[in-house]
């Protein structure tokens, strides 16, 4: 990707159709599962190491907040996709456990 600036990831859907999809329990003993899917997703797109680095961690933190608080300790599946739009790379992570809103965090 040329300009390294052009990254987002998404926590919803976003209305984008993913062109790699992949649907697993939302356990923390998946997370290397998880890794290795999107890892070679970023390589397919021509994300750098550095980028590679900076969506992995961002990743990792959406996907272990589903596995400790989106199913109050109960497992739930979570649908990771990935694909590209233009120049972006877009990322879905889709569960359907209790919602999360930070603003509302006493």
């Amino acid at each position: 990707m040329e300009n390294e600036k052009l990254w987002y990831v998404v926590n919803t859907y976003s209305g984008h159709e993913s062109k790699v999809k992949e649907k697993l329990e939302a356990k923390i003993d998946n997370l290397e599962a998880v890794n290795s899917f999107l890892s070679e997703c970023f390589e397919e797109a021509g994300c750098s190491m550095k980028m590679m680095m900076q969506l992995e961690l961002v990743t990792e933190e959406l996907f272990a907040n589903v596995c400790h608080y989106a199913y109050d300790g109960a497992v739930g599946m979570i649908t990771i996709g990935a694909g590209t739009d233009d120049d972006m790379l877009v990322l879905t992570f889709t569960d359907s456990g209790k919602p999360y809103d930070p603003l509302k965090k006493e």
